[in-house]
């Protein structure tokens, strides 16, 4: 039996419910786990019904709205991440910021030299319009116009390394409404709470919004590798549907070792995620950063999203090695 023939009949048993969108998929597990105590198991296996669904209160209140736009969220402070690319060339996209001098680079502590914090130099209203980039080829805007930030995301692209494609990019992007506590907030600290960020007015808002920034980039890098697995597994159904009918292998040799390849390379990307369950060592003498950094890790379900890639990616793996 070939390697591709095996792959489909594992993807039948195992892997025919990550036909569809895994991030949104955790979304909605975050508010369906509020009204619920129905084991996770089960839920995750009412997926391939689930997911021609609405997959969230945001896409809920998209759809009274009659909206698809994700950006025109209701409420007027957002924040949205894009993941553009696989990697910026990180010291040309510096001298290139620099030189244009449209935004301002504020301080960051020395230990994060791969991203950087931006702020407008021109001013529209009392709110700041911010901008984090990470040299990991991802960039998020803090109450940017959309105008302001289509223009932001063309000139990052000569400094891009393996950039995604635009509609992957758009379609996986994250978006968020943000707000600050009011003077009755008891708490007072910053976090996350029902589907929108709120800020500490006493707190240290470049930080604040940085670790925050964090979380929105590993949801977002997260969000294409998993659609790259999607579509992975898309590309054969069709085979697959034709062995369970007792069809036989329609790929030649080339094409087998073709598939086997996009499958070593999306293994390849995922074991990258492996550093996203580690607390990066900036966290660990900043207990409330740290805090705020757990939170985040948790509303876009990193650590789960991380670990299920990594399995399917892993089950699909030793089917290869076992049969190449």
């Amino acid at each position: 039996m070939s390697v591709l023939q095996n792959f489909s009949f594992t993807l039948c048993k195992r892997c025919n419910l990550w036909l569809g969108s895994q991030r949104s998929f955790w979304r909605s597990l975050r508010i369906a786990d509020r009204q619920t105590n129905e084991p996770f198991r089960t839920k995750y296996n009412a997926f391939a019904t689930w997911r021609w669904e609405m997959s969230s209160k945001i896409h809920r209140r998209f759809l009274r709205q009659g909206t698809t736009d994700f950006t025109q969220l209701p409420g007027d402070l957002k924040v949205t991440a894009y993941a553009t690319a696989s990697e910026y060339r990180w010291g040309l996209l510096r001298k290139h910021i620099e030189e244009e001098g449209l935004y301002e680079s504020q301080t960051l502590p020395s230990d994060l030299e791969d991203a950087m914090f931006l702020t407008a130099k021109y001013v529209i209203d009392r709110e700041p319009r911010n901008i984090v980039i990470f040299r990991r080829g991802t960039v998020v805007f803090w109450n940017l116009p959309e105008e302001e930030q289509l223009n932001f995301k063309k000139s990052l692209r000569p400094f891009e390394l393996e950039p995604y494609d635009r509609k992957v990019v758009r379609r996986e992007s994250e978006t968020l409404n943000y707000t600050y506590a009011s003077k009755e907030d008891t708490s007072g600290k910053t976090r996350i709470k029902h589907d929108e960020i709120i800020l500490s007015p006493s707190g240290e808002s470049t930080l604040d919004r940085y670790v925050l920034s964090d979380g929105l980039m590993q949801s977002v890098q997260l969000a294409v590798w998993e659609a790259c697995l999607a579509d992975y597994i898309e590309t054969i159904e069709v085979v697959t549907e034709n062995l369970r009918e007792g069809g036989r292998l329609q790929l030649s040799r080339k094409e087998v070792l073709r598939k086997t390849g996009e499958l070593f390379n999306l293994s390849h990307l995922i074991n990258l995620t492996s550093d996203l369950l580690d607390t990066p060592d900036f966290y660990w003498d900043r207990q409330e950063l740290e805090r705020l950094y757990r939170q985040s890790r948790v509303y876009f379900s990193i650590p789960s999203r991380t670990k299920t890639c990594s399995e399917i990616i892993l089950i699909l793996s030793m089917k290869c090695g076992s049969n190449g």
